[in-house]
């Protein structure tokens, strides 16, 4: 079967999948309309009647979930973006599962032979040919090593790629369809497609999982409270990935808690310095430490498990997410913003002077109500809201961080109702800002400047000269030429060769002061004396500016 028939087949089921679910309108402003109306005299008008029972979120979950796995799993990604769909499609999109029946033993019995050229025989003593569960990428059989080792095996579906590969490119025809009518240029519907193609083929490649679970472990090898499971990278490919099996307890089995004599406010407080610590410390998050992630085990350990959704956040973001979460606490508005700004894609957004006086009314609303009420859910939904408001672009893993942080609040007040988050999160924050004003971390900090203003400094007698040589060559002005207009096209000339030597100075002035305040060496009594050098060179260059610029006005 060709490639074009595949996507034929596959572009009309869609069609007619959307039809269904009465997304007429979605289909005209991508233009396919006319392909759409011949199809939609085929969809019964008795389905039409019952898709309408329902609201336009919960049609477009149900769509995505009639659709598969590549509209299941992109619906999944946009949930994590509230900053792009609206919250009540946030909220129905959490709720979608992929409903797939696993495939036959004998297949993944093959793909697992094939991966790892050995047979089963030879790589277990026992090996159970059911699979342990099922999901729309891979499913997971259990088994066991000849060294006694108990481990799960997932392994992917044998026909996944294609299918996804086939939905991509219809996305992406989706896409540019958008953009070309200039429909919800906004949300840059091409970018969205694209990370979303980048994203889903890391999950399909089941070796990257694994790597996430190998930089997991050596993040928590010397942990007494948090339990990882062993990874094989020797029986681990594209196609395959291989960890130990744990026989946990699920949190909120209070019968087995009970019976392994568990106390379920420890594992509370456990999980979350374990989250804190991935966010705080490691920069490299678990992304979806929901209750089916999360194991207890004896001893009270943490157990996470399935690491396919992780996100990453830079040292530098996590101190400006501290200063958001102290300008709550410490009713500190000016640091909120701050920090909002910092991590913001970018710092220009309208209404900045209403956005304040809405920052500062979040902070006293959050202040007056009781402690024990006062959640992390509340307040980030309050932050977003303005975040989406105001149109601030933030980046993906901010929100990754946020709904981690709710999601892991929201098994901890499961499990301990008397549990603050806030309270349990200060610390982490004080330490972050104190390791931001830390001595050794300022010397860090002015050490990579020093290197940047050297590297600066190293380039700049080649760019002086190449200013210059254009200066000279004429290359550095506004050039006019009109009849009658001589006088004029003159002034412009002066005016473009003292641009040019205005910003010569500038640029002068600017590298003096980062020496002199970094005390580039070699120093004479403390004072750099390159950066003097340049100082003076700064102060010539900017007087003889002025006095050509006096010459000029007195003639």
């Amino acid at each position: 079967m060709t490639l074009d028939f595949k996507l034929l087949r596959r572009y009309r089921e869609i069609i007619s999948i959307l039809l269904k679910y009465g997304f007429q309108d979605v289909l005209a402003e991508s233009g396919v309309s006319l392909r759409a109306k011949i199809l939609e005299k085929f969809v019964p008008d008795s389905m039409l009647e019952e898709a309408n029972r329902f609201s336009k979120w919960e049609k477009m979950r149900m769509a995505a979930e009639e659709l598969g796995t590549t509209f299941i799993k992109f619906a999944q990604v946009l949930s994590n973006r509230p900053d792009v769909i609206p919250a009540e499609l946030v909220t129905e999109f959490e709720k979608l599962q992929a409903h797939v029946p696993p495939f036959s033993s004998e297949e993944a019995v093959r793909i697992i032979e094939e991966e790892t050229g050995k047979t089963i025989s030879e790589l277990f003593l026992e090996f159970e040919q059911q699979p342990f569960a099922a999901a729309s990428i891979a499913q997971v059989h259990r088994g066991r090593l000849k060294d006694g080792t108990q481990v799960v095996m997932k392994v992917r579906r044998p026909d996944i790629i294609e299918k996804i590969e086939l939905d991509i490119i219809i996305l992406r025809y989706f896409a540019r369809k958008l953009v070309e009518r200039g429909i919800y240029e906004e949300l840059d519907p091409v970018g969205m497609v694209r990370a979303f193609d980048n994203a889903i083929h890391k999950e399909l490649d089941l070796s990257h999982e694994g790597l996430n679970l190998q930089r997991f472990a050596n993040n928590f090898k010397d942990s007494t409270e948090v339990f990882v499971p062993r990874y094989f990278p020797k029986l681990t490919t594209t196609k395959l990935l291989t960890m130990e099996f744990v026989k946990g307890i699920h949190p909120y089995d209070r019968e087995g808690l009970a019976q392994y004599q568990l106390d379920s406010k420890v594992l509370a407080r456990r999980g979350l310095r374990a989250l804190f610590d991935q966010i705080f410390k490691h920069g490299f998050f678990h992304a979806d430490p929901h209750p089916g992630n999360l194991f207890a085990l004896p001893g009270n350990k943490v157990c996470f498990i399935d690491f396919g959704m992780m996100g990453t956040v830079l040292k530098t973001d996590v101190e400006f997410f501290a200063d958001i979460v102290y300008g709550v606490t410490g009713r500190d508005a000016s640091r909120l913003i701050w920090g909002i700004k910092n991590i913001a894609l970018s710092q220009q957004f309208d209404g900045v002077k209403a956005f304040e006086y809405e920052v500062e009314e979040l902070i006293q609303d959050y202040h007056a109500q009781a402690a024990d009420k006062a959640n992390m859910a509340d307040l980030f939904n309050r932050l977003l809201d303005l975040v989406h408001k105001y149109k601030i672009k933030m980046p993906a893993d901010y929100f990754l961080l946020s709904k981690s942080l709710v999601t892991i609040e929201g098994v901890g007040r499961r499990l301990d109702p008397d549990m603050s988050i806030i309270a349990e999160l200060t610390p982490h924050i004080n330490q972050t800002l104190a390791d931001e004003m830390n001595p050794l971390e300022i010397l860090k900090r002015l050490a990579a400047g020093a290197r940047d203003t050297f590297a600066l400094l190293e380039a700049l007698p080649r760019d002086l000269r190449e200013i210059i040589n254009k200066i000279k060559k004429g290359e550095v002005k506004v050039t006019i030429e009109h009849e009658g207009l001589g006088d004029l096209t003159r002034r412009i000339e002066f005016t473009g060769s003292l641009i040019a030597k205005g910003f010569l100075s500038g640029s002068v002035l600017l590298s003096a002061s980062m020496l002199i305040a970094v005390r580039f060496p070699p120093l004479y009594k403390h004072y750099s004396i390159p950066g003097t050098v340049l100082l003076l060179l700064a102060a010539i260059l900017l007087l003889n500016t002025l006095i050509q610029a006096g010459k000029k006005k007195g003639a």
